[in-house]
């Protein structure tokens, strides 16, 4: 998703707070940057679609991951799937669903959170809705 790198959104859900922990009683929510293409696959070692799209940990001093052992980063965590990512559309000026949360292979660590791209599937979401002329 090269055109939306850079763009800033906000994740929230009421997934863990780390690795082993359980899910959160209350709705927490991060501000993440949207990763630059290419990074995704190569630190995920997982299959990565072009419906999808990685943000970036940030550590908790606001600068972007890697964060240390003892400084675990925002980022989503177990519990967190099927949460929204919030962009910061600032052509349109409004916020906007970007993406889901799809995967992660651990919260907060060294890598980053897979999202499914909402806008990869407008077309199909109209056609089986009705909705917008589909």
């Amino acid at each position: 998703m090269q055109k939306h790198h850079g763009l800033r959104g906000q994740l929230s859900g009421w997934g863990a707070t780390h690795n082993s922990g359980p899910q959160h009683p209350q709705l927490k929510w991060a501000r993440l940057p949207v990763s630059q293409p290419g990074t995704c696959p190569q630190l995920n070692g997982a299959p990565y679609a072009h419906t999808q799209f990685c943000s970036d940990v940030v550590d908790y001093r606001g600068g972007r991951g890697p964060p240390t052992q003892a400084n675990q980063g925002h980022d989503a965590c177990k519990g967190d799937s099927g949460s929204p990512f919030i962009a910061d559309h600032t052509l349109k000026n409004t916020p906007v669903q970007l993406g889901i949360v799809s995967y992660g292979r651990e919260c907060g660590g060294r890598f980053p959170t897979v999202y499914t791209h909402v806008g990869s599937y407008v077309p199909w979401i109209k056609y089986h809705t009705g909705v917008g002329g589909g």
